[in-house]
């Protein structure tokens, strides 16, 4: 009878053990299936906000660097325009003077020529072979023979007197056939000769050693007496 308690026992022992034995697999189950916690709704605005936030930082971060290239671009566009027309100044200015140059080069075989008996000659190539526009050309026509004597005498004592220039050419003065300077008697803007009308302006030019320089005369009428007012390049200086 004791063998029979000691297996019996045995066996209440061994129940005991496989019952908690299940009872732990069953813990660790139950752990296993708990579910993972829902996030509230709160939780969710604040994740969708993180998330959002970002791609609008880069766009707006894209837009403003696209906008300062845009702005720089902007600023370095008008500089080519600018050179070109600066390069197209440069281009009619080098051809006007070398129109000038061969002008004035004929012009001075024809200067002072001597005619005999102590006459001396002077003419003036036609000014449209060379391109310049006979309506400013022939400005001289405004005056007569008298007036423009006048206007030479004065203008030549005004080169050897007043600036003690010494020419080199032919003649001490010459009617004036630059067009940069002709202007003069169709612009509005008559610079240092402003309020003066065209028929009260005398022009002129004569070379300082080698450079050609112009000078600008005005009288307050017809019959007056003229005068320098200027001598330069520019009659706007």
């Amino acid at each position: 009878m004791k063998r029979n308690f000691i297996v019996v026992m045995f066996c209440i022992i061994m129940i005991g053990l496989t019952a908690c034995a299940g009872g732990e697999d069953d813990t660790l189950g139950v752990q296993a299936l708990q579910p993972e916690p829902i996030p509230t709704e709160k939780e969710n605005d604040e994740q969708k906000e993180t998330i959002i936030s970002d791609p609008q930082g880069t766009e707006m971060q894209g837009e403003s660097q696209g906008t300062e290239m845009q702005q720089s671009e902007v600023q370095t566009e008008p500089q080519q325009p600018v050179q070109e027309s600066q390069q197209e100044q440069n281009d009619t200015d080098g051809d006007l003077e070398e129109r000038l140059a061969q002008y004035r080069s004929e012009r001075e075989g024809m200067t002072n020529v001597a005619m005999g008996n102590g006459v001396a000659g002077y003419g003036a190539p036609n000014a449209e072979n060379y391109g310049f526009q006979t309506d400013t050309a022939n400005y001289m026509q405004n005056f007569d023979s008298r007036e423009l004597n006048k206007a030479y005498e004065t203008a030549k004592k005004y080169v050897t007197e007043t600036l003690a220039i010494t020419v080199e050419t032919n003649a001490v003065v010459y009617a004036c056939i630059d067009p940069r300077i002709t202007e003069i008697y169709e612009a509005e803007d008559k610079g240092v000769a402003d309020g003066y009308d065209s028929g009260n302006i005398f022009v002129c030019e004569y070379c300082d050693n080698g450079t050609w320089q112009y000078l600008i005369l005005v009288r307050d009428g017809k019959g007056s007496e003229w005068s320098v007012i200027h001598h330069g390049s520019s009659y706007k200086e």
